[in-house]
């Protein structure tokens, strides 16, 4: 049974022999795309073969690819890693596709092995997360926590659930009571100084929340994506739009659709206890 390499080789004689007749590069790969079908080597390779092929002894001729010089890619060097690395840090949801158009220089596919080979990032909850952060102690936080919010659910059941306030619902008229729970993750705004003094002064307690753990704030796993999908397919002229037609959102989501979201912590913190820390993709 011939090869993929022999198949290979055969399209390039082909093409040496139409060549050598006259024949121009487009109607040589019509001619062999209806004999060859999907096998069928791309316009692209034909062309680059033709050009080869012209002003060169039919006998000297080598039809396997030739080897490469080896130079390395310099789309990964430090500079672009750098650009890359400070983009994703600024903006832990970027698409690969906005840091290609950025960076004119990478193909998207470049992009990605930049992302998740060279710089070590893995998406968790449509987020970037450094992947060599999440070490085995990290695990280990991730566990003891979950395990300590779930058994506080077992012993005070959904009156623990109602008490957890988010930051989810800038339409609620829900009043902060003193056994009120603040539940946000570690992002600077939260854990600043000015932050922290306010909560104290109102007496409020926040939810143990572990570093790089967005797969555990209804935040991520059920409001945005619930967001994304009603925004899908609208198109706005400026930011203010966009900004007023998300706030008419939340604002129209019942208090319902807001608990519905924090029910969902306990289904989070199993899974998180079941995978020995791991991070929750779904």
């Amino acid at each position: 049974m011939a090869t993929s390499n022999d198949l290979l080789i055969k399209q390039h004689s082909v093409v040496q022999f139409l060549a050598a007749e006259g024949c121009s590069a487009a109607n040589i790969h019509a001619r062999m795309k209806t004999v060859n079908s999907e096998m069928c080597i791309s316009d692209f390779a034909v062309r680059k073969w033709v050009r080869i092929f012209k002003g060169e002894d039919p006998r000297e001729t080598i039809l396997r690819d030739r080897k490469r010089s080896g130079r390395p890619l310099s789309a990964s060097d430090t500079a672009h890693r750098e650009k890359v690395d400070c983009m994703i840090r600024a903006n832990r949801r970027v698409k690969q596709k906005e840091i290609a158009d950025e960076i004119s220089i990478l193909k998207k596919k470049r992009v990605h092995h930049i992302v998740t080979t060279v710089l070590g990032y893995q998406k968790v909850s449509a987020r970037w997360v450094p992947r060599q952060l999440i070490t085995v102690e990290m695990e280990a936080q991730r566990k003891d926590i979950c395990t300590q919010l779930l058994e506080r659910y077992i012993a005070e059941g959904e009156a623990f659930l109602q008490r957890i306030l988010t930051e989810t619902n800038p339409g609620s008229t829900t009043t902060i009571q003193n056994d009120s729970i603040l539940q946000h993750d570690n992002a600077r705004p939260h854990t600043s100084r000015q932050t922290q003094d306010a909560l104290r002064q109102r007496e409020l307690t926040t939810l143990p929340h572990p570093a790089y753990s967005s797969d555990l704030a209804p935040s991520d796993y059920y409001l945005f994506p619930q967001l994304n999908k009603y925004l899908k397919g609208y198109h706005y002229d400026n930011d203010e739009e966009v900004i007023a037609d998300v706030r008419r959102w939340c604002r129209g989501q019942s208090s319902e659709f807001f608990a519905d979201g924090v029910r969902q912590l306990v289904k989070h913190w199993r899974l998180c206890v079941d995978r020995d820390g791991d991070c929750v993709e779904k």
